[in-house]
């Protein structure tokens, strides 16, 4: 991860947890990384600060995923029979950042997509 200027916490190891004691400096310090933040969910507590530093993330710097197979959308409507999440509900994870954040669909995923393509080095479609 570090090659490409990433930081990867896994929440469920207590090292890593440390290091968000403070997550506002933490996501200072590491402003211009891509952040992941392994667990989360397991930590309802952080939603709040980690609320506020999202909806000041640049457009070009944000990125979705889905957390295949394992955290299937809880408000994923219909709920699909196998419980298992796969990359076909990124559209629904996209409306509800973009409800939360008040930025247009189309523009999010637009960006989004960009932003994973310079992350990862993949090609523009054509």
């Amino acid at each position: 991860a570090r090659e490409r200027g990433a930081v990867y916490l896994d929440l469920e190891r207590p090292r890593d947890l440390a290091k968000l004691a403070d997550v506002e400096q933490f996501c200072e310090i590491n402003a211009g990384k891509l952040v992941v933040l392994d667990e989360v969910h397991r930590l309802p507590g952080l939603f709040a600060p980690l609320r506020g530093i999202i909806d000041r993330v640049p457009l070009d710097r944000l990125m979705i995923e889905t957390d295949a197979p394992y955290l299937l959308p809880r408000d994923l409507v219909p709920r699909p029979k196998t419980r298992r999440n796969e990359p076909m509900h990124l559209p629904h994870v996209l409306r509800t950042v973009a409800v939360a954040t008040g930025r247009e669909p189309e523009v999010l995923a637009r960006s989004t997509a960009a932003a994973a393509r310079r992350f990862f080095g993949l090609p523009d479609p054509a």
